[in-house]
């Protein structure tokens, strides 16, 4: 119950997800947290690209959870550009991000959930990053810094720390009192590289009653991006070709941009038994067998 003593940041949590148009595995997460938190009758506000209960209710059932938060935009990058102009382009969207990020940092939340380790800063007040890959560390909505491991030219790098440099300048960077991992190999990794601060959960998943008999035939459901490794599953389905294997998986414009030529090679080597759909799988309970 609500103490009539709180003020009201008090009741007010804020939750991160700058890439919520991705429609993925982490936006149930982000989803699952707004709801829980109003369960837990705290006031939600939450910071996204979209907006779009429809397509929300479309994609995971949870249309009504989203219509309850209260909203902010982030701001929008500017349109791919040619690459002469998009350094100008990025170094405004930088000077952008800071002034946002202020202005976020002086609104009063009770905590902040960070269900994307994103970039922003919130002196004094708790900070919590959920974190999928360590190529995703302090990522969104833009990378400041190379993903630890990651193969990174030294122009790559010294674009990324003239970038990181001009916004520390503006707005410091996030010190989260702790990180959520969503796998124990990730957990070991964010320990070793300096962050003992972390724990691993296990990720939310849709509960539902498969029809019997089952079929011999795998599902995954994944964005079309290396990180994803998708690599695996088509060498298993190699291994297994008494088995139907459907990847229900989505490529979306911005995806593409970001691996040019990934999603053309990758599926130049799909073995015959893997099928590709992209159509939401709430839309496709027949596979669930």
């Amino acid at each position: 119950m609500k103490s009539q003593n709180e003020s009201p940041g008090t009741r007010s949590v804020l939750v991160i997800h700058p890439r919520l148009s991705a429609y993925a595995g982490g936006e149930l997460l982000a989803l699952w947290t707004c709801k829980i938190l109003q369960q837990m009758e705290y006031h939600v506000t939450l910071v996204a690209d979209v907006f779009e209960p429809s397509r929300v209710e479309e994609v995971y059932g949870m249309g009504e959870v989203l219509t309850k938060c209260r909203q902010i935009q982030m701001p929008r990058p500017h349109k791919r550009m040619p690459f002469h102009l998009e350094i100008l382009t990025r170094l405004l969207y930088v000077v952008r991000l800071a002034k946002f990020a202020k202005s976020l940092n002086a609104m009063d939340f009770k905590f902040v959930l960070s269900t994307q380790s994103s970039i922003f800063s919130f002196p004094g007040k708790r900070l919590y990053h959920f974190v999928y890959g360590i190529e995703d560390l302090f990522r969104y909505p833009i990378p400041l810094i190379a993903a630890p491991g990651a193969r990174v030219g030294r122009l790559k790098r010294l674009y990324l720390y003239f970038l990181r440099s001009i916004y520390r300048r503006l707005a410091p960077p996030p010190l989260p009192n702790w990180f959520f991992a969503d796998g124990l190999n990730l957990l070991k990794q964010l320990q070793r590289i300096g962050y003992s601060n972390s724990s691993f959960f296990y990720p939310p998943s849709r509960v539902f009653k498969p029809r019997l008999p089952k079929k011999n035939q795998v599902i995954q459901v994944s964005r079309v991006v290396p990180e994803k490794r998708i690599e695996v599953l088509f060498e298993i389905a190699r291994k297994l070709p008494s088995y139907k294997f459907i990847l229900v998986g989505k490529n979306l414009g911005a995806e593409r941009n970001l691996n040019p030529g990934y999603y053309e090679k990758l599926f130049s080597k799909r073995p015959r038994n893997v099928s590709y759909i992209e159509i939401p799988i709430i839309q496709n309970a027949e596979l669930l067998e």
